[in-house]
């Protein structure tokens, strides 16, 4: 829990941009802050909706998470999944 990659980034965070609803929940079973940022106020619920991960985003709302938080560009995390193509670029 909480290992970090080159971006610095917790195993959270690259998981929810990742779209690994398993890995999200094992990180949020292991003690995991929801709440989390990235240095430009991305948390893991930014980045799943970014990305259109909808399972990923379910796992998180599930959970007690701020779903009013904001990133730097001011934006909530459902502002980009307003915006998200309906599947994952892959």
């Amino acid at each position: 829990m909480e290992a970090e990659d080159d971006r610095g980034w917790s195993s959270l965070l690259v998981a929810a941009e990742k779209g690994d609803a398993e890995a999200v929940q094992s990180e949020l079973a292991a003690g995991a802050d929801i709440n989390q940022a990235d240095e430009g106020g991305w948390s893991a619920l930014h980045l799943a909706a970014l990305n259109a991960h909808t399972a990923t985003v379910e796992a998180l709302t599930g959970v007690d998470i701020i779903k009013t938080l904001k990133n730097l560009p001011q934006m909530r995390a459902s502002e980009p999944a307003a915006d998200a193509p309906n599947e994952a670029p892959g």
